[in-house]
């Protein structure tokens, strides 16, 4: 029996992830105004659902990961509330508005060089083997859903472990299984799968709002590395998003060569701090975190966070200890 309502695992008490919110439960918190701008495109998002909403006797709520692409406005909910915002990440989005067709856009962001191995590695890939590619939006059937999922978890798991980093989506499988067929089916994610020979050799999950697509997981068969997956997934994705009227593919937070490749729109994240007026031990924690994020990114910008000190590489065999015994399946349900 499926759970109705799984709980959210982007969430917790006193903080929310606004980009998360927006795109996988396409949700925003109370305090923000549910219309929001576009600014590469100027178009409005207009949010039905602002449900997430501070308990009554909450002091201090820190909303994180608010993009720069989008213009939020303050609902009459921060009333009672101060602001202080503190850039944090870069982030990385595909502006694909004014670019009529693939082509035209490959060839104004890559060079000639570029574009011809580009053309190579999927000219390699459909000669050798017996490609298809296929994206699963608006239907599904369990049975595949099922087996992708499997597929995609797999994928993950061994990827990671190759590169000995821990992948925090792992834990919480089950949450993303129990309702993302929904999604699929009501248009607001969809599956791409890149197969050989009947085999899914590539799995992405993104997700989609009004004409916006969030990037959010991907991952690929390690034995298939010679013909750059990452690239020739892109290359069907920017097609389909110019098909479907998509104006920005946003790739999420971190820095990564592949980002940086196919990005024409970096953008930063800020972190709103919310605390309560006139409440001084709010101020207190809103200061504390704030000087916590400041120096996070200014060891960021330093190259020592991110290039010289990973967390996910350092807790790798701590954090990877949560998967020994863990059955997303059984969680699920299944």
């Amino acid at each position: 029996m499926k759970d109705p309502s799984p709980q959210n695992p982007f969430s917790r008490l006193g903080y929310s992830s606004f980009t998360n919110d927006l795109f996988i439960d396409q949700c925003i918190p109370v305090l923000f105004s549910h219309q929001l701008r576009i600014r590469p495109t100027n178009k409005v998002l207009n949010i039905a659902k602002t449900q997430i909403i501070p308990e009554e006797n909450t002091r201090f709520w820190v909303v994180g990961d608010i993009p720069e692409y989008l213009e939020v406005d303050l609902s009459k909910a921060t009333d009672n509330w101060n602001l202080k915002c503190i850039p944090q990440y870069r982030g990385f989005g595909i502006d694909l508005s004014g670019f009529p067709d693939f082509q035209s856009f490959l060839s104004h962001h890559w060079s000639q060089k570029g574009v011809r191995n580009l053309k190579s590695k999927l000219r390699k890939l459909e000669s050798s083997k017996a490609s298809t590619y296929d994206f699963y939006f608006g239907a599904i059937d369990e049975r595949t859903y099922k087996e992708l999922f499997s597929f995609l978890y797999e994928m993950l798991k061994k990827r990671f472990s190759e590169i000995r980093m821990y992948n925090r989506n792992l834990i919480h499988w089950p949450y993303f299984y129990k309702t993302t067929l929904q999604k699929i089916n009501e248009k607001k994610a969809f599956l791409f799968v890149i197969r050989s020979e009947g085999k899914p050799i590539f799995i992405s999950l993104d997700y989609v709002i009004e004409n916006i697509v969030f990037g959010f997981i991907q991952s690929f068969d390690s034995s298939y590395p010679q013909y750059n997956l990452g690239d020739i997934s892109m290359t069907k994705k920017i097609e389909w998003c110019i098909l479907n009227k998509i104006s920005f593919f946003d790739l999420s937070k971190g820095e990564s060569f592949f980002k940086e490749k196919w990005s024409n729109h970096p953008y930063v994240l800020d972190y709103y701090l919310f605390y309560r007026k006139k409440d001084l031990k709010a101020w207190i924690w809103m200061n504390i975190t704030a000087l916590k994020l400041q120096a996070s990114q200014y060891l960021r910008d330093c190259g020592i966070i991110g290039k010289w000190f990973q967390y996910d590489k350092f807790f790798f065999k701590k954090q990877t200890k949560k998967l020994e015994n863990f059955d997303w399946k059984k969680d699920a349900g299944l």
